[in-house]
């Protein structure tokens, strides 16, 4: 299920925000919040949140981009991002920042709204990736 994502409006907005954290289904346990810095291509790099308990190792996404009139005008191709530190992971209530997009996914200037689809996710200890591979299809209404 995608995860709506509040747009970063000023420096000011990216105040300390206090996660309280809780059990999760594997999909709710992370939240995006859109960061202002933009790649090459188009794409706005978000940063993700672990709502959760237990370390977030590997996140599977799709991003999703609109123009002002809610029309979708990209879809980036399936990302991962993948922890490799040792101590492991996105832990309890911190962040991590996400790229999305890469340069063969280049965006029309119209693009002025983003959004991140939530495919696969794995936790710390898990065996394997929890996946949904119909979460993230190839058109999606813009969240509203």
């Amino acid at each position: 299920m995608p995860i709506p994502i509040a747009p970063v409006a000023s420096a000011s907005a990216s105040a300390v925000v206090q996660i309280s954290r809780s059990t999760k289904a594997p999909f709710n346990a992370v939240q995006f919040r859109l960061l202002e810095d933009k790649e090459e291509s188009g794409w706005r790099n978000f940063e993700a949140v672990n709502l959760g308990k237990r370390p977030i190792v590997f996140l599977l996404v799709v991003g999703y981009a609109y123009d002002k009139d809610g029309k979708q005008v990209g879809r980036s191709k399936s990302l991962n991002w993948q922890d490799m530190r040792e101590d492991g992971g996105i832990h309890a209530g911190k962040k991590e920042n996400i790229r999305v997009g890469t340069y063969d996914d280049k965006l029309p200037d119209t693009a002025v709204t983003f959004e991140l689809c939530v495919e696969g996710i794995q936790f710390k200890g898990d065996k394997e990736l929890t996946r949904d591979e119909e979460a993230c299809p190839d058109q999606k209404p813009q969240s509203k």
